[in-house]
Order: C-alpha cells, then sequence, then structure tokens
C-alpha cells in the first residue's frame, strides 16, 4: 500500500482512520502537517468498536472525564460566569 506523499500527488486521499501510538512525541509528526493537504474524516466507528471501546480505555488507562458542576441552560450566563471564575475542575454541563 503506497504512503500518503505517494497517494498525495494523485489528488484526495481518503481511507480508514487507523490507531497509532498512544503517545506522540519530536519526530512522530507525519510529513503531510507541513504541506498543503486537507485531511477529511470522523473518528466514529462501527457498532463493534463502540463495543470494544470501554476495554481500550482500561487498557490505556484512559481516566474518565470529571463533572464539576451542571446548570439549567436557563442560567448559562451563570455557567459561563463559572468558568470564568477559575474555580471549577472539570466539566460543566449545561441541561435542558
Amino acid at each position: 500500500m503506497p504512503g500518503l506523499a505517494a497517494r498525495a500527488q494523485a489528488g484526495r486521499q481518503t481511507d480508514r482512520a487507523r490507531r497509532v501510538a498512544p503517545r506522540a512525541g519530536p519526530g512522530r509528526r507525519p510529513s503531510f502537517y507541513f504541506g498543503q493537504f486537507s485531511l477529511l474524516g470522523t473518528t466514529m466507528g462501527s457498532p463493534r468498536d463502540l463495543a470494544a471501546l470501554p476495554a481500550f480505555l482500561v487498557e490505556y488507562g484512559v481516566a474518565p472525564q470529571v463533572l464539576d458542576r451542571t446548570f439549567p441552560l436557563a442560567d448559562a450566563a451563570a455557567a459561563h460566569e463559572h468558568l470564568e471564575g477559575g474555580t471549577g475542575f472539570g466539566k460543566v454541563v449545561l441541561l435542558r
């Protein structure tokens, strides 16, 4: 299978997303970051991928999101003030 650079000469690159190393660092940036390319895609997978997600999160030690506070949608201004105050830690959720 030809690499991304070889395919780019032929036009638009389409491909399925692949899992890569759990950590990225210097020297791991693909060459397409520095060219004039567009990368189209989605992070969604198949139902089988979704079913495998909990085991993947445990295997790689991904911590769950922390929920700081919830606000009614009508209090969106108060939620914004809370965020600007910088005293919270975690996600702020607006509820209908």
